[in-house]
């Protein structure tokens, strides 16, 4: 599995994959309690080192192989318990001790650890009840809420969203993939900069100003993004592009799709359309930086036997509105089932420093049988329109899943 290095988020992808490894998830099945449980237990494992660990490396040592090994993870995952953790709890790689600034550690400990529990950070895309208010740090996404289509102003907890994080998967015939997130930050709100002619860009809000942290604020230090394109291989060959826009539950949404397809054997449109979930728990990326301790966000398609069951494990129910919550768009190289979980090696891979991060990778052209595209198209089956040779080509699926999401507070 390629991800980006830890300037940005894309380690904590692979450290979750670390974490569940040493769990039973198809004897678990997707979408059951034990199921979510046990992933939203390691995310906020795995998310409280990222806040703790991560950071341009061309500034610090950051201990990605020491975060990714299996010693690390089996320590780390004895911690997963029968009830939802209330703490953000890093761990300690190489021996090191972790640091953590002040307003992550105060959200935490406040108001007996309910501190962040409140309506200011509601995603968009979960169109709750009370209304979201128009600034949006729960997931870094454009906030466009002010104003309706047409230009006339809409409530403020209007679901209408005219912008969003944008995230490419491209594949060609011949098997060349590139996953890319090509993100600034919002930009309609930001001053163009004067004889540049492009947008103050808004992600030095990920810094700290606490001293000697991963992620201080230097001259010429990148911020750590959320930004993590997804590229999986098979057999050192690419195999699979995918990822999403979501901030902070970037890793979470795709980590879902691609647990959905790798252990349950989900075609790519059955992965993105499973009913999804992700933690609010971990500090967010944007400002004003808050955390909400213990807090799920769920889709109503989960059922209520499994909210109720979460429920006795510390969590209590909140429901809305129905409302898009993930999009995950995925891109396949062959129609072959998905590849073990021991066939993907976890390396992260290199990004540009300019800020845009991509993945890229082609596969060696072959000839008839294994050129076809994920959906099931019968090997060296063509298509009105396709160039070239059957054995040459290979077919791709891309699939955009949009879910409707109900909110599950965890209160302990």
């Amino acid at each position: 599995m390629c991800k980006t290095k830890p300037w940005g988020q894309g380690p904590v992808f692979l450290q979750q994959l670390a974490l569940l490894d040493g769990f039973d998830l198809k004897a678990m099945g997707p979408g059951s309690a034990d199921y979510l449980h046990t992933v939203t237990e390691c995310a906020k494992l795995a998310f409280a080192d990222r806040e703790a660990w991560y950071g341009d490396p061309d500034f610090t040592d950051v201990p990605v192989k020491a975060l990714l090994s299996a010693e690390y993870a089996d320590a780390r995952r004895r911690l997963v318990g029968a009830e939802a953790l209330a703490d953000l709890v890093p761990g300690a790689p190489e021996g090191r001790q972790p640091g953590l600034p002040g307003f992550i550690t105060g959200s935490f400990h406040a108001n007996g650890g309910r501190a962040g529990y409140n309506d200011t950070s509601v995603a968009p895309s979960l169109d709750v009840e009370p209304p979201a208010p128009r600034l949006d740090p729960g997931t870094g996404e454009p906030t466009m809420r002010t104003s309706a289509p047409g230009g006339s102003t809409g409530p403020v907890g209007s679901s209408y969203r005219a912008g969003d994080t944008c995230h490419l998967d491209v594949a060609d015939r011949f098997g060349n993939m590139v996953s890319a997130t090509p993100s600034g930050g919002w930009l309609q709100s930001s001053p163009v900069i004067p004889g540049l002619g492009f947008c103050l860009g808004t992600r030095a809000q990920m810094f700290t100003l606490t001293p000697g942290l991963p992620a201080t604020l230097a001259p010429g230090k990148r911020p750590r993004t959320t930004l993590t394109p997804s590229l999986a291989l098979r057999d050192r060959e690419p195999y699979l592009a995918f990822g999403t826009p979501g901030g902070d539950q970037q890793d979470q949404w795709s980590l879902l799709f691609f647990l959905n397809h790798l252990h349950f054997g989900m075609n790519l449109q059955q992965a993105i359309d499973f009913p999804s979930f992700h933690s609010a728990h971990m500090p967010s990326s944007f400002y004003p930086r808050e955390a909400q301790p213990r807090v799920l966000d769920v889709e109503s398609r989960v059922g209520a036997a499994v909210i109720e069951e979460l429920r006795c494990r510390g969590t209590s129910s909140r429901r809305g509105r129905s409302a898009g919550s993930a999009r995950c768009p995925a891109t396949a190289a062959c129609s072959t089932p998905p590849p073990t979980p021991a066939a993907c090696k976890a390396t992260p891979s290199a990004v540009n420093p300019l800020g845009v991060e991509v993945k890229s990778g082609s596969r060696r052209r072959s000839g008839a049988g294994a050129s076809a595209l994920a959906g099931g198209i019968e090997p060296g089956a063509q298509r009105r329109g396709d160039a070239g040779s059957p054995g040459d080509r290979r077919r791709h699926e891309q699939r955009r899943g949009r879910q409707h999401a109900v909110r599950v507070t965890q209160d302990g």
